[in-house]
């Protein structure tokens, strides 16, 4: 099964109401997630394994220097 972006979305935004974020919160994460995604080489989500999300927080922290809180 591979998943797309918009299911993603709809399934984050679902969980992010349910704990009633900030709408801001809401774009902030969808934001992430497609970055993440687009990290991936929109590989298959499902393969996506604790490297990869190693792999994207170095990249956030040295490419593209986000702060520690960016990256938390």
């Amino acid at each position: 099964m591979q998943l797309d972006f918009e299911s993603i979305k709809s399934e984050l935004i679902n969980i992010i109401r349910l704990k009633h974020l900030s709408l801001s919160t809401e774009k902030t994460y969808v934001g992430w997630v497609k970055r993440f995604i687009y990290f991936l080489n929109k590989n298959n989500v499902m393969h996506t394994d604790s490297q990869h999300i190693e792999r994207f927080l170095t990249y956030l922290a040295i490419e593209k220097k986000v702060s520690k809180s960016t990256q938390s």
